[in-house]
């Protein structure tokens, strides 16, 4: 279960990348990529090197938490944080951390972006 996985696609699109990191993988590569290049990814990510996060190269460790991913649920089912604090038993401000966190995650400015993001990138419904 603690073991790191590498997410192989022909897709490399931005969305499939996102997606892929945010439903666990820690690394993605293309297909296209050549044998060496790919050997190279699952060599850094057994060794636990962790660099820029790009398609084609192994993610930081940046992915929405179990927590994150609750809270991204709530917020698709326009509920305030006062309120996704009470559901999920946590202070105000820990919601308000995590939301900001869901914030930075999609590089969006709100939460409706945050919202349309994540369902762009099918994490919500």
């Amino acid at each position: 279960p603690m073991a790191p996985v590498l997410m192989l696609s022909s897709q490399d699109d931005p969305e499939t990348f996102r997606l892929a990191l945010a439903l666990g993988a820690a690394a993605f590569v293309s297909k296209a990529e050549t044998a060496d290049k790919i050997i190279r990814v699952i060599q850094q990510l057994l060794q636990g090197d962790f660099v820029a996060a790009k398609p084609g190269t192994i993610a930081s460790n940046r992915r929405l938490t179990q927590r994150q991913r609750e809270v991204l649920v709530l917020l698709h089912q326009g509920l305030s944080n006062k309120l996704i604090a009470r559901k999920l038993e946590l202070s105000d401000n820990t919601v308000r951390r995590h939301v900001q966190d869901i914030l930075e995650y999609f590089q969006v400015a709100n939460r409706a972006e945050a919202v349309f993001a994540a369902r762009q990138q099918a994490l919500v419904g």
